[in-house]
This record gives C-alpha cells, sequence and structure tokens, in this order.
C-alpha cells in the first residue's frame, strides 16, 4: 500500500528528519513558473497557430494533442519548419518568454532580460535587481518561483540550505530571483559610497565542464537552457545541445547508456532527499531512474537488515485534486518510486510547505 499523502497546511519537519545527514536537493519543473511561462501543450498551440492562424491553429492543435505528445508534435514542428537547431531554439525562446515579456512593458523586459542572462550579483545595479524583482512579483503575485527564492536565500549558509537544484525547465526565471533576492539582501554601501555586492549564491551548470565552486549552491539545467539575447545582441547563456523538448532528443537520452542529464539526477537521488515541485513525475526517464535507485535502495538495506518495509526518502510537492479517489490514486503512482505526496492547493503555499518540511 502505498502510504497516504501529506498536507501542505500541517506538514511536520519531514525533510529535516530525512535529510539531517544526506542533505536535500531540488527538482523542479514547469509549475513553478506558472503563468509566466506556457505549458508543453500550450507551447505545441502556440507551434501550430504561427504556421496556421489563431483560430484553425487551436482547433488542429486540440486535435493533435489527443493523439499524440506535447513532445512528438514539437519535433513535427521543428521539422516542418525546416530550421535548424538553433533557430528553432531561437522560435522556442521567444515563444517561451512572450507572457513575460508582454507583462513586464518595453523597458521592464529590457531590465529583465539582462538580469535572466547575469551570471552574478555585480552584473546589475541595485535598481535594476529592485525593478526585475518587483516587477515579477506585481505580474505574476503567484508564482511559486518567488517564494522559492526566498526561501532558498534564508537557507544560505545554514546546514539545510539545498546541496543541488536542479531544473528540467529551460529557462531562467527561479535563477536570477534568487540572485535578486540574495543582491538586495546582502549589499553594503562601503564608505566611499561604492555598492559592495555579495558573492554568488548559485553556479550556473549547463554542462559538465561548467564552473563550479564548492560555496555555491550547483543550479543544473538538466533538460538544457534556451538562448535569450542579452547586451549587444548577444545570445547569452544557453545550452542548446543539452535540449530536450523534441521527439528525437528525449529518445536520443532514452537510448543512450551514458548521459549528462541521467546521471545527475541520478547521483542527486542516490544520495540526497528530492523535493520535487512542479514536476508531473509522468515523464518514462524520470520514473525509469528513479525506480532503479528506489528498487537499489531497498536491496541494499535488506543486504543490510535495516528495510522495514519503508525506504521513502523523496517527497513530491504538488496540487491537490478536487476529489479523494484521484489523489489516492496519484499516490498510489509514485509509491513504487520512493516518492511521497505533499498536497497544497495552490503553487503560492510551496514555499511555506518548504519551510515547515525543513522545520523553520
Amino acid at each position: 500500500m502505498s502510504k497516504p499523502g501529506l498536507d501542505g497546511a500541517t506538514i511536520g519537519p519531514v525533510l529535516k528528519e530525512k535529510s539531517s545527514h544526506v542533505g536535500w536537493s531540488m527538482c523542479i519543473g514547469a509549475g513553478v513558473s506558472v503563468p509566466a511561462f506556457p505549458s508543453w501543450p500550450e507551447l505545441v498551440e502556440n507551434l501550430v497557430k504561427k504556421e496556421l492562424g489563431d483560430a484553425r491553429g487551436k482547433t488542429v492543435a486540440d486535435a493533435l494533442l489527443k493523439r499524440f505528445s506535447p513532445d512528438a508534435l514539437i519535433q513535427a514542428a521543428h521539422d516542418r519548419s525546416g530550421k535548424n537547431d538553433r533557430r528553432f531554439a531561437k522560435e522556442l525562446s521567444s515563444m517561451l518568454y512572450r507572457t513575460l515579456k508582454s507583462s513586464l512593458g518595453r523597458s521592464g523586459w529590457a531590465i529583465a532580460r539582462e538580469a535572466l542572462t547575469a551570471a552574478s550579483p555585480g552584473d546589475l545595479q541595485i535598481s535594476d535587481w529592485t525593478r526585475f524583482r518587483d516587477g515579477v512579483r506585481q505580474a505574476f503575485p503567484g508564482m511559486a518561483s518567488l517564494g522559492i527564492a526566498e526561501t532558498i536565500v534564508d537557507l544560505h549558509g545554514e546546514k539545510f540550505a539545498p546541496r543541488s537544484i536542479i531544473s528540467f525547465n529551460a529557462e531562467s526565471v527561479l535563477y536570477a530571483l534568487v540572485h535578486a533576492e540574495h543582491t538586495l539582501r546582502s549589499y553594503t554601501i562601503t564608505p566611499s559610497g561604492d555598492v559592495a555586492y555579495p558573492k554568488r549564491l548559485l553556479d550556473r551548470v549547463t554542462h559538465s565542464v561548467s564552473y563550479r565552486r564548492p560555496n555555491r549552491i550547483p543550479y543544473v539545467y538538466c533538460h538544457g537552457l534556451l538562448p535569450l539575447v542579452g547586451k549587444a545582441g548577444k545570445l547569452k547563456p544557453q545550452s542548446v545541445d543539452k535540449l530536450v523538448f523534441s521527439e528525437a532528443e528525449y529518445l536520443g537520452l532514452a537510448n543512450r547508456n551514458f548521459s549528462w542529464h541521467a546521471n545527475v539526477f541520478a547521483e542527486a537521488a542516490l544520495f540526497h532527499s528530492m523535493v520535487f515541485v512542479g514536476v508531473s513525475l509522468s515523464d518514462p526517464n524520470m520514473r525509469r531512474w528513479l525506480s532503479w535507485i528506489h528498487e537499489n535502495r531497498k536491496s541494499e538495506l535488506k543486504t543490510l537488515q535495516k528495510y522495514k518495509g519503508d525506504s521513502t526518502v523523496h517527497f513530491w510537492v504538488t496540487l491537490r485534486a478536487q476529489d479523494d479517489e484521484t489523489n489516492s490514486w496519484i499516490e498510489s503512482s509514485v509509491s513504487h518510486l520512493g516518492v511521497r505526496l505533499v498536497w497544497i492547493n495552490a503553487w503560492a503555499e510551496t514555499s511555506a510547505t518548504l519551510r515547515r518540511m525543513l522545520g523553520l
């Protein structure tokens, strides 16, 4: 039997207990960026509309999504466009950031664009970090990334700070919000009147050879990072070679004996408690990796005579369904993966729930 899900409003320090020795990692998906970014089906609809127009495009997209998965249809859109990988990635990036761009306005987007491509706090002026953070807050007050960023900064330097952040999103909003929050809390003014910026809190990891520092939290773009135009019209930063948007890329990942994506994820899930936020956990690759790790854990515990029928170490923070029967089925769908549900009613509750799980 699967364990019943926990209530985000009343949950105790379960993550503090699980991670007191091995630490924890966060795995984020599209839910943390809702509603600033489109879902995969919405992205497909936009691609079809680009070819067929709004009215006809929506009808065709709805019909196609009943037959094929979004990654298969994104692959179809790529093939029909005739564009190479880099040009198609730029088109996806434009569609992905469209809502954020329109919501912030021309001047707000100009600043946001620099914040999203910045590597560290000193890349922007204090006034620009303030305008970026406050602009996102005003446009998307219920977005989970806002509260998550505050919680990560709260945990900076503490025992229960996350060991890593693994992103299955190809955009940089949470990364930028963490550095905005960290900068605005920690900058100082020198006696000469200059601004002293804090050190970087995160490392942007897009490849296995990305630069890393031991005192920073690695923020790993496990599904690549779409390009975004930065200063002087240059595309910054990006890892188009790691993108997993289309079916060809997804199947290539599934069929390789070694992949950077799988090993990054497996290392985090094998050695730490994982907290999944905004992730559907329907991805076959992710489910396969979790299944392997869970079975290995049970086997090793039995060998060491420490297995007591419970080896759940991971938690999935997600939106509660409308009825208890559906929730129960969802709980059962991941119990064999070593994952327990933590139910919330809205994404805005994510940060408070994480804090309760850590006993803060």
